[in-house]
């Protein structure tokens, strides 16, 4: 189990990297929903009534939806965001501005997320009630939001290990957890935990569909940890935020479809209690969920005409969602060289093809169907949902449905590893993990050269910082180092491994 062990200290290590040496506030709209988590740690989970008189970067239509939304929260004096994200959208200047004194008033502070589904803030909310300055909390925010997402993507790896295949079981795991996936893991707010426990759900979903697999059974037993670990993830992600419930609905299809309708139940009936238990579990999320949302939140209404004249745009939207699914970190105006998107998508678009290859027939159905469903199911939520509220539609939207490409892709090539030539099995073992090595330290140097000398500093700007993060920048690359280390390490380790026979 080195191998897997080595993954999960990949996850660890890159995503104490994001927490510490982001600056505040460089998330997608953390200082909001860094008001909201005081607020719920504080037994504020509405917020007062509250708007905007100008928008905070934000157009008049837009202001219209975002005030619809809008509370206020009283924070405890020197707990105000302050200059959080005070260079934002402005590539020409560092994150210097952060060294400016904080402001030590509290009192009533607007926050456009006031409406959100407050479950998954309470936690780190709590955490950071604990602290006596705003960049402490939200240290302590992010590291508690953080330790629940990587957890997710941490019992994923363990879930879909094959035995016999090592390291190599983790190939689908390693191509869906981006860049952004981590990135969004390591910030304060819900967005990167929907994303987990998604992936989560995804792969326990495939661990109890190998029952009914066109490949042997024999080695794919369902012991009873999964279903645990199907209740946790699985309660985390109905209610994360509104369209949890929607999306888990989405991948209880996609079960479907790889066990089939029959299989699918047989699975479940011989789960008994355990998976019993489990579905109560999320149950009870799913109804919080929609009780909190028909009670508080805001809701587009749009007309049949209106969305469809978004069809097209969204159509066209596709391949940019794809790309910041990749990497685009900030506000999703730190973007990566070419060559890094280039790469990962090789890298997920050769698995995908080599699943349909060597995969059986139900598998390559159910492949197919995720692909479709992911580009419908994108276009549907912009057309739909995005754009009604006059926002762009970014990739992170889309995250929940996008990752099962890769997960089952890697599943079908390793469930159908010994159709592949040795040499070729090898070459995946290691090059997967040493290309998202590669892509994911450079979306992690880049962000941190344009918090440090902004876009336009030297490339090489270790020394010329203007900005740093606590303790400086040299620990943070030590523990970036370690992570590459580490997912490289896998593959390697994994492609030594000796593969145990599949029966058939």
């Amino acid at each position: 189990m080195l191998g897997p062990s080595l993954f999960v200290a990949f996850l660890l290590f890159m995503g104490v990297a994001w927490v510490f040496a982001n600056p505040p506030g460089y998330a997608p709209d953390e200082p909001a929903h860094y008001v909201k988590a005081i607020g719920v740690g504080r037994g504020q989970f509405v917020g007062r009534p509250g708007a905007y008189p100008i928008g905070p970067g934000f157009g008049p239509l837009q202001l219209q939806w975002i005030n619809k939304a809008s509370r206020q929260v009283d924070l405890p004096p020197g707990r105000t965001p302050g200059s959080f994200a005070c260079s934002v959208f402005n590539p020409t200047i560092s994150a210097y501005c952060l060294n400016a004194p904080q402001a030590p008033e509290g009192g009533p502070f607007l926050t456009y997320v006031g409406t959100y589904e407050p479950f998954l803030y309470a936690a780190p909310g709590l955490a950071m009630t604990g602290a006596d300055n705003a960049v402490t909390a939200l240290l302590l925010g992010r590291s508690v939001s953080a330790l629940i997402s990587l957890g997710l993507l941490a019992a994923a790896a363990f879930v879909l290990m094959i035995p016999g295949a090592g390291a190599r079981s983790l190939i689908g795991l390693t191509a869906a957890a981006t860049p952004m996936v981590v990135f969004l893991a390591a910030e304060l707010g819900p967005t990167g935990t929907e994303i987990c426990a998604a992936i989560c759900v995804t792969a326990v979903f495939l661990r109890l569909a190998r029952d009914r697999s066109p490949t042997s059974a024999s080695e794919h037993s369902v012991p009873r940890w999964i279903w645990p670990v199907a209740a946790f993830s699985g309660l985390v992600l109905v209610t994360s935020r509104s369209l949890g419930p929607v999306f888990l609905v989405a991948l209880v299809g996609l079960f479907v479809v790889a066990a089939g309708p029959r299989g699918a139940v047989d699975v479940l009936r011989r789960g008994g209690r355990w998976a019993t238990a489990a579905g109560a579990a999320v149950s009870i999320g799913i109804i919080a969920n929609l009780a909190w949302g028909i009670a508080v939140q805001p809701h587009p209404s749009p007309g049949l005409r209106s969305v469809l004249s978004w069809v097209g745009p969204s159509v066209r939207e596709v391949p940019e969602v794809l790309r910041q699914d990749i990497g685009s970190f900030g506000w999703a105006d730190v973007n990566m060289p070419r060559a890094a998107y280039l790469a990962w998508g090789l890298m997920v678009v050769g698995l995908v093809v080599m699943a349909f290859v060597i995969g059986q027939r139900r598998q390559r159905v159910l492949l197919a169907v995720a692909i479709a469903g992911c580009f419908a199911g994108t276009v549907a939520l912009a057309a739909a949902v995005i754009h009604q509220t006059y926002f762009p539609m970014y990739g992170r939207y889309a995250l929940p449905m996008w990752i099962t490409v890769p997960l089952i892709a890697g599943e079908i090539v390793m469930l159908n590893r010994r159709r592949l030539p040795p040499s070729l099995l090898t070459s995946l073992s290691i090059g997967v993990p040493l290309v998202a090595a590669a892509v994911h330290a450079t979306g992690w140097y880049v962000n941190g050269r344009r918090y440090a000398v902004s876009d336009y500093g030297p490339v090489l700007w270790p020394g010329h910082s203007e900005w740093a993060p606590r303790g400086g920048w040299e620990p943070w690359f030590v523990v970036v180092i370690l992570a590459v280390a580490c997912l490289v390490g896998s593959g390697i380790l994994s492609a030594r491994e000796d593969d145990a026979p599949v029966r058939s």
